[in-house]
């Protein structure tokens, strides 16, 4: 993520709307939920359950393994 840096992740694909979930020992795990193509909600867990992120996430046309936020600026990518 933009927000915590560059670095190795387990990716796990969780639907065939093209949902996910990234994680990394040490890191929070992400979960972007796809609802409509192209179009994203994001979720995240610090360690002690899923949270809402704020906003919702757009599919990069720069990149397209990003999703980025419409609120905050902040961009997941699984490369």
């Amino acid at each position: 993520t933009t927000d915590d840096g560059y670095y190795a992740c387990d990716f796990r694909g969780l639907d065939r709307a093209g949902s996910f979930r990234i994680q990394a020992p040490g890191r929070p795990a992400y979960v972007i939920e796809v609802y409509q193509s192209g179009r994203a909600y994001g979720f995240a867990d610090f360690g002690s359950g899923s949270v809402s992120l704020p906003g919702e996430y757009i599919r990069s046309r720069r990149d397209r393994a990003c999703w980025d936020n419409t609120e905050t600026s902040t961009q997941i990518c699984a490369w």
